[in-house]
Parts: C-alpha cells; structure tokens; sequence
C-alpha cells in the first residue's frame, strides 16, 4: 500500500507543479514559450505510471488484477473438487460394500489372512474419502450466515484454544473495544483460526505474535503478525494461490490462507500479506465498516481478557 501510494505521488505532483511552473510561473517571468517543454515532464510520468502499473499496481488496478485472478482460480478449484468428491464417495461407497461381504466370506471361511487385507484395503478407501472431503469443505462455495458480532469478542475466543500450543510464543493483544459487525462468526473464526495457526507453526515456539483490531475512517482491520523466518517476495506472491504451502512434508494442503481470502471476500473485504525474510510476516483482514454494518458501542462491558495458559506457559499480554 506504501509503495502505492508513493508510486501515485511520484507520477502526478511533480509532472502536475512542474506544468504549472513552465505554463504559468516562468511566462510571468517573461520566458513566454517554457511551456514547450512540458511534453518532458507529462512523458516522465507516463512512464513513472507504467512502471508502478507493472511493478506495485496503480489506483488499485493491479490489486483487482490479483483479486479476479484468485477469485477465478477458487472457482476452478471448487468446481473441480466438486466432481472429484462426488466420484470419489460414490467409488469409495462400492468399496466398502463389496468389501463387507467378502469380509463376511472370510470370517466364515477361517480366513483370517485375507480378512486383515480387506480391513487394510477399508481403512485406505475411508482414508481417501476423508482426504478429499477436507480439501472439499475448505474449497466449497462458502454459505455466509451473518449475524451482530463483537469484533474483539470474536477474536478472543478463536485464539484460546490456540494458547496450549504457544510454548514460549507470547501474544500481544491489541483490540479496539465495542465495534459490533454483521458478519458470520464461524466462518471468520475459522478463518483467523488459519492465519494464527500458520503463525504458531511459522514460529516453531519461539517468538512473539501479536493481534491487533485497529478502526481505520472505512475499515477495521485485524492485522495477525508473527516475528517468524518471514517469506521472499516469491513465497509471498503465492501464499494465496490454492496448494501452495511451504510447509513440504508437514502434512499442510495450502487451503488455510486461501480459505480466508475467501471467506473476507464472502464479507465484502480482503486479505493482504507483508513479509520479508527475517523479518516475519503480517496477515491484515480488512473489514469495510459499510459491507459488514459496523457500529461502536462504547457503553457494552469490557471483554475479559484471553484466559491465563496452563503452568510453564506464557501469559498473554494486552494493550488497549
């Protein structure tokens, strides 16, 4: 967003101040024809224009490049696992029927050699289902089920089942009180509950995460940030690209960042990455205070806070 904004400024003041200069100041000072010179200027930033185009993105024209590209692709995605779940529970479902009764030939036949193959082939058809069932329920189109939420409610009670995990992690808390949204708590709650879980593991029990809910003039923004080894600007370009994950044999499906893109765009709002290595890596959830009916309600009690962890972990420290 920085960059952005840089980029716009650096194609339009000086060309703009510049013009006027050469069309306005200098021929009051008698230099009548500097305003030739302009087309100089107009051309500097045309091309300052490309370059930012193509590199960070222009008055959002890139970021809704990015935006149609994802949306596409979990579309294809969805459809696609649509299909293959479907053929893959009917196939399954005829597995564990023929199955069934050559286990009861074996039982009555004493074959027990052949009874513990078939329990072997049972268990890898229930695992093959179960496999492709979870990478369907992440990929789905998402039924939203709105209702009136507190924010830093919310995020409060998707973090503390996360707290036995945090070993010497500690978290930071840094939430603005009171804002009520029209939004659907499973759905975000799981939602956050990827990004975090992503910056646990990223940090491998070490480290500090914070989270913090910040009220911007159209948005609120919950930003997740982790002091993890952080990602290169390739990595990071492909975060949210279906299956990608960098986890290699953890056992990860690339779903988790994916899904929240969604869900957020479900909402009306987006999900943003800052990362660069060494220097961990930020999740940011915008919410525009007018897709989700944002409302501050400064007289509703204040939340507890997150639950104090067991012995030998980290208490969590807040900051309002």
């Amino acid at each position: 967003m920085s960059h952005t904004h840089w980029m716009i400024c650096l194609a339009v003041l000086p060309t703009a101040l510049l013009s006027m200069v050469m069309s306005y100041v200098l021929p009051s000072l008698g230099m009548l024809r500097m305003w030739r010179y302009n087309v100089w200027f107009v051309g500097l930033g045309v091309a300052v224009f490309l370059i930012g185009l193509f590199t960070y993105g222009f008055l959002g024209m890139r970021l809704l490049v990015d935006r149609r590209r994802l949306d596409s692709t979990l579309r294809a995605v969805t459809s696609g696992t649509a299909i293959l779940h479907h053929a893959i529970k009917n196939d399954a479902g005829k597995m564990r029927l023929f199955t069934d009764k050559m286990k009861s030939y074996a039982a009555s036949t004493n074959q027990s050699g052949l009874l513990e193959d078939l329990e072997v082939v049972q268990r890898a058809s229930s695992h093959i289902q179960e496999m492709i069932s979870r990478v369907h329920r992440r990929t789905e189109d998402l039924e939203i089920r709105p209702q009136d939420v507190r924010l830093d409610e919310l995020v409060r009670e998707t973090i503390k089942p996360f707290v036995p995990r945090f070993g010497q992690v500690r978290l930071e808390l840094d939430l603005a009180e009171g804002w009520s949204c029209r939004i659907d708590p499973a759905q975000t709650g799981e939602a956050l509950g990827n990004v975090v879980s992503n910056a646990l593991e990223a940090m491998n029990g070490q480290g500090v995460l914070t989270v913090s809910l910040k009220e911007g003039k159209r948005e609120l923004t919950l930003e997740v940030r982790d002091t993890g080894p952080g990602m290169s600007k390739d990595q990071a370009a492909q975060a949210l690209e279906p299956f990608y994950t960098t986890k290699g044999g953890a056992g990860g499906f690339g779903l988790g960042l994916p899904y929240a893109y969604h869900v957020m765009r479900k909402h009306g709002g987006s999900l943003h990455l800052g990362s660069r290595p060494g220097s961990g890596t930020s999740v940011y959830m915008a919410f525009p205070k007018r897709s989700v009916g944002a409302v501050k309600s400064p007289h509703l009690p204040l939340s507890r806070p997150v639950s104090k962890p067991a012995d030998g972990a980290p208490a969590a420290r807040e900051e309002s």
